[in-house]
């Protein structure tokens, strides 16, 4: 694996990544708990298991190219998930061993499945996984980009199925096209999603293409900021009552909330 380290921090200013901007916004309660209090809660689930081995199959594979010019067999790139699955499941994952079991074919398949339908399309990265900052006035950006050639940026996404509407507002690939200026000093040209998700005739890959222009990007540094006077003046506004992230099955902090009802509690015990 490539090595994580994050340029250090200027002292004074503050850093923001697209994954604590989005907590953030769907809920100020569990950022202040998770980035303010430094509080961890449960382990990881199958589902970021599985999405960790599907990220580390994508990552060698674009390594090697970088390095060898030529792609990992299939078999490699699902023994490569199948590691970095059995890795997470260690940190503490909670489910029967059946279900860990079906997690672990997932990963498999899903690595081949990338190998098949997305490797193919990235003939030449030039950024793979690598931890970027971008110091943009008075604060700092950072990201890992999954990979990106010499015209676009790509993420990788396991799980849900998502739409272009979605795409089409996500701030992380708004982060990643600044960061990606920062790295190569210019925009990149587009943007996608490749979604690997369950359809009917099992997995399946999806890749949604999107842009982002000058005012795109300026509207999200202007919600980076706003988040930012939001911390400073303590101001951490719990989920709203709509916020699909506000269950105990992904939030680490919902058991011990004090901003969920009762009426909320009952009804997850009863439908759990």
């Amino acid at each position: 694996m490539a090595d994580k380290r994050w340029a250090k921090r200027t002292q004074g200013i503050p850093r923001w990544s697209p994954s604590k901007l989005n907590c953030f916004q769907q809920c100020g309660e569990r950022f202040r708990r998770r980035y303010v209090l430094g509080e961890r809660g449960s382990g990881p689930s199958i589902p970021a298991a599985i999405g960790r081995g599907v990220h580390a199959a994508a990552e060698h594979d674009n390594r090697a190219k970088q390095l060898l010019g030529e792609s990992m067999l299939l078999p490699e790139l699902a023994e490569c998930a199948v590691t970095e699955y059995e890795a997470t499941i260690q940190e503490g994952v909670e489910a029967s061993p059946h279900d860990i079991g079906r997690g672990k074919d997932t990963a498999a398949d899903a690595a081949i499945l990338y190998g098949q339908a997305i490797s193919p399309t990235i003939a030449r990265p030039v950024i793979c996984e690598e931890p970027i900052v971008a110091g943009i006035g008075d604060i700092e950006l950072a990201g890992i980009t999954d990979y990106a050639d010499e015209q676009a940026v790509y993420d990788l996404k396991f799980g849900r199925k998502v739409q272009a509407d979605w795409v089409a507002r996500c701030n992380q690939l708004s982060c990643y096209g600044l960061i990606y200026r920062a790295r190569t000093g210019r925009y990149p040209e587009r943007l996608a999603i490749d979604n690997i998700h369950n359809g009917k005739r099992g997995l399946e890959h999806t890749r949604i293409w999107t842009t982002r222009t000058e005012g795109d990007y300026r509207a999200f540094f202007e919600r980076v900021r706003l988040a930012q006077q939001s911390v400073e003046a303590g101001v951490f506004m719990p989920a709203g009552e709509y916020e699909s992230s506000c269950n105990p099955r992904w939030c680490e902090f919902w058991n011990s909330c004090p901003f969920v009802t009762p009426a909320r509690r009952a009804y997850w015990e009863a439908n759990r």
